[in-house]
């Protein structure tokens, strides 16, 4: 692993994702700007008509295997993060938490991304998860 000293990460590097910056195929930074993105949130494709045409008890199962799928790769992915945060840190990577006024700085330059998004998968859809993740 190699660590290079850098300059704190900037404003428009916050929304790098932590487990891309923590990979042994890319150099550490040695200050890292915490911004509890959002992971996890999955997006099933299925065509509804070919749902609809399954056996209730089928579709049913179907649905309860996505779920619960889904669940178990959150938590997997939340021992993954904590574990790759373990590691930076007893490689000398420094993690600071940013302030409110910081991070509301950052979603407010967030916002332009999120419309074109939602006009992209659609503003119920977006609504939907902003909601869910009390964003």
């Amino acid at each position: 692993m190699c660590l290079r000293p850098c300059r704190p990460a900037s404003l428009p590097d916050l929304i790098t994702r932590l487990l891309s910056v923590i990979s042994p195929k890319i150099q550490y930074r040695q200050v890292i700007h915490r911004t509890e993105l959002c992971s996890g949130a999955f997006v099933h494709l299925i065509n509804k008509r070919w749902l609809n045409k399954l056996p209730e008890d089928l579709r049913r199962t179907f649905l309860e295997v996505i779920a619960e799928e889904s669940a178990d790769t959150r938590v997997a992915t939340r021992k993954q993060h904590a574990d790759q945060v373990a590691k930076a840190k007893e490689a000398g990577v420094t993690f600071y938490q940013l302030s409110e006024q910081e991070l509301a700085e950052l979603k407010k330059k967030s916002e332009p991304v999120l419309e074109k998004w939602g006009q992209k998968i659609g503003p119920d859809y977006l609504a939907k998860v902003r909601a869910k993740l009390g964003s």
